[in-house]
């Protein structure tokens, strides 16, 4: 195991700027072999299956980028969601010293969130994933969303703070391993998986996928294709009561894509899509195009949809068109 999950709280560190290689993106989606990271290999197999997890990190580093010159000193306060088999170890930090050079845009002495790519942790009995590949992927992916989405950051998307790397001590060699990360703004809400939707009022709860389902077309008429819309990805910042504010806010952007179709399709090809046109959510979000969605939020949806959906969103149906229909209503 590794300092981040043994040792978590008071742990303190440097991280320092990075800045991430824009190669892997779009390249990360090879329409081959390592679409979202499946890379099936006889060399891998047989690698998984005879070196430790630890060492595999030492022979398969994160891709370069390019490392700047400043760090800032932080210290992990509680982990958020740490352990093996989650893809990034994700911690709240707080900054104890920054240069003069990066105050302008992390405070000190303020609470963030940290998103850190460690491959390490990752489920390395899947065999048909290449941990690293899919970790930097995932790394990269956040990183050209949120800069895509900047002018969104702190409204339905958390505000983003800059791309880090960190060096992590490896017991009893005297080396360390380099270790990708990402800050974002430490929002004080749950995940919908941590929620009980009956404790929420039918009008609280349509409330919440209402502004969902705004939050999600915003992306999409920006171009961003969030691709993981699931309640474990949704924040609610506020409190039960149905004269509170509250704030609804989308995360995990390991497996979007900056664009409607996949990042190699042909120019011409993705076109179809209609890149920067809103879509109604009439079509995006109808049980047609998204038949799992009755499942993901089951627990938080008790009336008939496509009326609910049509009567909230059916003012924006006048500009669908025939070509519209063709790729959202299948």
């Amino acid at each position: 195991m590794d300092v981040i999950t043994r040792q978590a709280v008071g742990f303190v560190a440097n991280f320092t700027v990075h800045y991430w290689s824009e190669i892997l993106y779009p390249f990360s989606h090879s329409a081959t072999a390592d679409l979202d990271g499946y890379n099936h290999t006889f060399e891998l197999a047989r690698e998984r299956e005879s070196i430790h997890p630890l060492e595999r990190c030492l022979i398969h580093p994160p891709t370069s980028g390019i490392t700047g010159h400043n760090s800032i000193l932080v210290k992990v306060v509680e982990p958020v969601r740490t352990g093996d088999r989650h893809n990034a170890q994700v911690v709240t930090i707080r900054t104890e010293y920054v240069p003069t050079e990066l105050t302008h845009a992390i405070p000190t002495d303020s609470y963030f969130v940290a998103k850190i790519y460690d491959p390490l942790y990752f489920d390395h009995e899947q065999d048909d994933v290449d941990a690293f590949l899919s970790t930097d992927q995932e790394y990269s992916r956040e990183a050209a969303a949120y800069r895509k989405l900047s002018f969104m950051q702190g409204t339905i998307i958390p505000k983003f703070y800059g791309t880090f790397t960190l060096e992590l001590p490896v017991a009893n060699k005297g080396i360390s391993r380099s270790v990708r990360l990402i800050i974002l703004e430490a929002i004080p809400g749950k995940p919908m998986t941590q929620l009980v939707p009956m404790d929420y009022s039918q009008v609280e709860r349509q409330g919440i996928i209402k502004a969902l389902i705004e939050a999600e077309s915003l992306l999409y008429t920006n171009d961003v294709w969030h691709r993981d819309i699931h309640p474990r990805n949704v924040l609610v910042s506020g409190n039960v009561g149905e004269n509170c504010s509250r704030r609804v806010i989308i995360v995990d952007f390991g497996k979007a894509w900056v664009g409607r179709a996949h990042p190699l399709l042909a120019p011409e090809a993705a076109k179809k899509y209609l890149p920067g046109i809103p879509i109604s959510p009439v079509l995006c979000w109808s049980k047609a195009w998204w038949p799992y969605l009755q499942v993901s939020f089951a627990e938080w949806i008790d009336w008939d949809w496509e009326p609910w959906l049509e009567h909230h969103f059916g003012s924006t149906s006048a500009p669908i068109t025939k070509d519209m229909e063709e790729i959202w209503r299948p």
